[in-house]
């Protein structure tokens, strides 16, 4: 097994589909929010859920119960969507405020992830980390970013925009090749 030696130099041409670089901008942490926003079932049920008791005490107001079916129904659906439009538009606020307001070191700029023998290594220009083989959770391959996720619930967002599709799907393919050989051991 190789050594992991980190602030090593650039990998040999021969395993350049090892190790890419790309640079994480503000708009990636943008996207990156409202990607997390619109995958969280408990966040989309409570979404669903949340406006049942406005609707429910809206619909049965006298003014209301005495309209027809179809305005009930026509009711519900502006209160759902008044309710899912208010509920983007705070989470697009915070996410600006947060992305505005935060320096976010380590996260913005570039980013180096190399694949060696004893896990995925992460370099910034603040930190390098390690995460080991048998520790690595999942990858998701969206049309712009490639999600590698590292536990459950944390993960490095690769812009595929840095990449042709061969460079990517190459790196993807490693990374999925050495996972599956450590769930296998």
């Amino acid at each position: 097994m190789d050594e992991v030696k980190f602030g090593s130099v650039p990998p040999l041409a021969a395993e350049s589909h090892l190790t890419i670089e790309y640079d994480i901008r503000k708009i990636d942490l943008f996207a990156a929010h409202i990607s997390v926003v619109l995958r969280s079932r408990l966040l989309m049920l409570l979404v669903a859920i949340l406006p049942t008791f406005t609707i429910w005490s809206t619909l049965t107001s006298p003014e209301v119960k005495s309209q027809p079916t179809a305005v009930k129904v026509l009711t519900a659906i502006a209160i759902y969507l008044a309710f899912f439009a208010l509920f983007f538009f705070l989470q697009t606020l915070w996410a600006l405020g947060n992305i505005l307001f935060r320096k976010h070191r380590g996260v913005l700029g570039r980013h180096t992830l190399q694949i060696t023998d004893e896990g995925l290594i992460e370099r910034t220009d603040v930190n390098e980390a390690i995460h080991k083989w048998p520790g690595m959770h999942k990858i998701v391959s969206g049309p712009k970013y490639l999600y590698i996720y590292v536990t459950e619930t944390n993960a490095h967002m690769v812009p595929k925009r840095y990449f042709t599709s061969h460079g990517i799907e190459g790196f993807e393919g490693e990374l999925r090749a050495r996972m599956a050989k450590a769930r296998s051991q």
